[in-house]
Order: structure tokens, then C-alpha cells, then sequence
């Protein structure tokens, strides 16, 4: 799976790259139960994922509690909620999303907007922290890892000086064009 670009964010997240919905696959990054696939009967793709596993993950999640927890990041990466709040300081903490088969959870990852060029990833687990009751909770799923790229920008002197030297190409092929 490729890095999925951060982009300059707006709103709670202007100077810093976030990562955007886009018509690149892997961009969406809601995180919902697998009943939320019940939505999409006419999507083959939808179909296949929500009966794979013989069916195994169309349990309920009706006692649940899910959290999402921290595995691994890297430095200068955040994740963030709709308001821009950190979800986590450490790797090992985590975040409940909801509790029940009827949410929907959309994570923001961000860099600083000066972040240096390169990769940036973060790993995750999802867990049911709902022991009330002497409740046994559902095991934790498998980690699952996300990769994010910061291109590099050209910096606006650089960007000044292409424009220039383009220009006084111009004028130089203007005045031979005069002689």
C-alpha cells in the first residue's frame, strides 16, 4: 500500500498536513463496525469484506466497548479528533471510540506544516476495554499500520528565482527575435 500524502489542513488543523479523503485508495480512514458494510448491499467489494471469514466478524458488538490503541509512531506524527485534540501523549495509551454496533470515527493525522520531508507511519490495534460486570472482554485484533508521506516544498526564494530566470528567457528570446 502506498504512503498516503498529508495535505495543508484548514480550520483546527491550518499549519499543519493532514490527511484528506481523496480518490486515492486507502484514504478513508473511518473506523466503523463491520454491520456499517450492511449500507452498501450493492457494492460487491463491501459484500465480499463484510461475509470474508466465513462470516467470523459479523458478531455483535452490542457490550463492547472499543478503544484504539497506540502500537507505534513516528516522531512529529499526531493523531487527532474532529476538534484537534490529541488523542495520544504515548505509545500504549488508549482511546475509546464508542461502545455498541452503531458508531462511526474518523482519526486525523498530522504533521507540523514545516515537517520534514519523508515517511511517517503509526501502528494500531483495536480493543474491547469493557470488562464491567465481570464481562470477558473480545480479543484485540491484529495491528494494523498506516504509512504517510511529506513531500518536500520548494521554498518561495527558490520558487522566485525559477519564475525570474524564466522571464529573462523570455525577454532574451524577444529581443532576438527584434534583431
Amino acid at each position: 500500500m502506498p504512503p498516503i500524502q498529508l495535505l495543508p489542513g484548514t480550520g483546527v488543523f491550518a499549519n499543519r498536513l493532514i490527511n484528506q479523503r481523496t480518490n486515492e485508495e486507502y484514504t478513508n480512514w473511518t473506523i466503523a463496525p463491520v454491520q456499517s458494510l450492511l449500507n452498501y448491499t450493492n457494492d460487491p467489494a463491501a459484500e465480499y469484506l463484510y461475509n470474508s471469514s466465513e462470516g467470523g466478524w459479523q458478531g455483535s458488538l452490542e457490550d463492547a466497548e472499543i478503544a484504539l490503541e497506540l502500537v507505534s509512531i513516528s516522531p512529529g506524527l499526531g493523531v487527532a479528533d474532529s476538534t484537534g485534540m490529541d488523542l495520544f501523549n504515548s505509545v500504549g495509551e488508549r482511546y475509546v471510540i464508542d461502545r455498541g454496533d452503531d458508531f462511526s470515527f474518523l482519526p486525523t493525522f498530522y504533521t507540523s506544516q514545516s515537517a520534514p520531508a519523508g515517511l511517517y507511519s503509526a501502528e494500531f490495534r483495536l480493543v474491547d476495554v469493557n470488562s464491567a460486570n465481570n464481562r470477558t472482554p473480545l480479543a484485540p485484533s491484529g495491528s494494523f499500520a498506516v504509512d504517510f508521506q511529506v513531500e518536500s516544498v520548494p521554498e518561495s526564494s527558490t520558487l522566485f528565482g525559477l519564475g525570474l530566470l524564466g522571464v529573462l528567457g523570455l525577454l532574451s528570446q524577444a529581443k532576438k527575435k527584434s534583431n
